[in-house]
């Protein structure tokens, strides 16, 4: 990327899921402040789901669309994915990628319309008037009737334009029915006096350099790969339920004993935004089998296929994982090759 020669920099940090009226004015207050503005597209590699509905390319394009073309030479965008697992190495990425491509600039300021002050080290300006705009309930009146973003007044008329096309595409079928699923997933604890936590186990499991991955079968996440896992049951033991799970999902064919002999740690995932059904705090456990060969597994319940990967390939995969787990997964990795 080349470097350039802005002497302030105005950065805007968002998922723009989607672009809003309270978006176009960060990026405006930031160009009419600054030389230049960089615009970080965060969850960049994430798949499609309800909270990230459109890739990280498609919100470019509606982003420029809104912007003055006589601002665009002044606009460079930077797409970063989420680090749920590591909070301080995604803001670090943040530092770096701005830093690397206007090493000369004396100033950097921070635009937001919260009180987020991730970084320290520069400026912050806090842009009012848009308190109310939640991108969380546009994308929920979307996908319930594609015709909400019409009288919309928050969203900007190139957006409006952008949302109106995906609404004739597969994609916004297979997340309207992902919203149907969770609609009635959160109607069953609707009359609950409060929000419920949800508890859930993950377990991944490797052997040969291989792990197991299931593709889910139902919404929410249906055709992305998964760690296998469950919600835990009232009278289970945490550690038991990931056993279940495991052997429910993928019929593993290796004796209880040497499953709880290959258990290496585990790790609680509790980002409070890691899932779309509610909060749902998950442990997942790290098995490790000895051998030069994998075990037979064979796909069942929730899982519509069942598969050993190599390790190096699934590092490649972020964009086709459900919710957090490329994030577990990754952070298991990361403590097994520290400990090495």
């Amino acid at each position: 990327m080349m470097n350039l020669s802005f002497s302030t920099v105005g950065v805007v940090v968002g998922r723009f899921q989607p672009f809003h009226e309270g978006h176009r004015k960060l990026v405006e207050t930031a160009l009419a402040a600054n030389d230049g503005v960089v615009v970080i597209i965060g969850s960049a590699r994430s798949a499609r789901s309800l909270r990230n509905p459109w890739i990280a390319s498609e919100r470019r394009d509606f982003i420029d669309a809104n912007l003055d073309p006589q601002h665009r030479s002044r606009v460079l965008f930077i797409e970063v994915p989420d680090r749920f697992d590591d909070e301080a190495v995604w803001i670090k990425s943040v530092i770096d990628s701005v830093t690397s491509i206007a090493p000369n600039a004396r100033r950097f300021t921070h635009y937001n319309l919260a009180d987020e002050k991730w970084f320290t080290n520069w400026d912050f300006k806090k842009v009012e008037g848009f308190s109310n705009v939640s991108q969380k309930s546009i994308r929920e009146n979307f996908f319930r009737d594609a015709s909400s973003v019409n009288s919309d007044l928050n969203l900007a008329e190139a957006t409006k334009k952008f949302l109106t096309r995906f609404a004739t595409t597969p994609e916004y079928q297979r997340l309207v029915e992902e919203q149907r699923a969770i609609d009635k997933y959160k109607d069953a604890w609707s009359e609950s006096p409060f929000e419920p936590v949800f508890v859930t186990t993950d377990a991944l499991v490797i052997q040969a350099g291989r792990m197991i991955l299931i593709k889910r079968k139902k919404a929410p996440g249906k055709d992305l790969w998964a760690i296998p896992g469950g919600f835990l049951d009232p009278r289970e033991l945490i550690f038991d339920c990931s056993l279940r799970e495991l052997r429910e999902e993928t019929k593993i064919e290796v004796p209880d004993a040497s499953l709880r002999r290959a258990f290496s740690h585990a790790r609680t995932f509790d980002h409070p935004l890691r899932s779309s059904r509610g909060r749902t705090i998950t442990h997942a456990h790290l098995f490790e089998l000895p051998g030069d060969s994998t075990a037979k597994i064979e796909a069942n319940d929730d899982a519509a296929d069942a598969r050993w990967f190599p390790l190096e390939q699934i590092e490649k995969m972020e964009p086709e994982f459900f919710e957090d787990h490329f994030h577990i997964i990754r952070s298991f990795l990361l403590a097994a090759s520290t400990r090495r």
